[in-house]
């Protein structure tokens, strides 16, 4: 980092920015990453941010909680790149952090059907993937009361689990539909 640090202080190099965020968010100093790709993006203008940046910054304004700036962010990186599955569940999560519980299950169901795990069977990432957004979905419905839902998202995200080799998750999902199943 002082590296970075150095080259800012000499000439205000611009590529050095971003590079000490990363750095920053490895020590989970958050805001002084969003600082860093705060001052990337205005040295840069808006048209010359890759997705990469956009999305390191948006994982840090998650975690400090600025969810509609997090939103913003997504939004983003959605425009340079349709197909970059984790901004769709980031908007889906973004929401349920919000408390915008229906607003989640949508972008919860949107994901789901922009990137079905048949569709990339061979890849136990997009299997995980997607279960995550089912378990995500299942946990609302079942905070939503709305069981029924909550126990066929969580069956399904436990198969998809199982497939990807995630047996803590398959567990956890398998335990949670037990759970739904004594309320009814």
């Amino acid at each position: 980092m002082t590296s970075f640090t150095k080259a800012i202080s000499i000439n205000n190099s611009s590529r050095s920015f971003p590079k000490r965020a990363n750095i920053y968010m490895q020590k989970r100093l958050y805001a002084e990453a969003i600082r860093d790709y705060n001052v990337y993006f205005a040295q840069i203008g808006s048209e010359n941010i890759i997705l990469n940046e956009y999305w390191s910054r948006s994982n840090a304004l998650f975690e400090i909680g600025e969810y509609l700036k997090v939103l913003q962010d997504v939004e983003s990186i959605i425009r340079l790149n349709p197909s970059y599955h984790p901004a769709f569940f980031r908007k889906a999560e973004t929401y349920a952090k919000m408390g915008k519980y229906n607003e989640s299950i949508v972008y919860y169901g949107d994901f789901i059907e922009r990137f079905p795990s048949s569709e990339y069977s061979k890849s136990s990432l997009y299997d995980s993937s997607t279960a995550t957004a089912y378990r995500g979905r299942g946990m609302i419905y079942q905070k939503q009361k709305l069981y029924k839902e909550a126990v066929a998202d969580l069956q399904t995200a436990a198969r998809l689990y199982n497939i990807a080799g995630s047996i803590d998750n398959e567990q956890f999902c398998l335990k949670l539909v037990q759970d739904i199943l004594k309320i009814k």
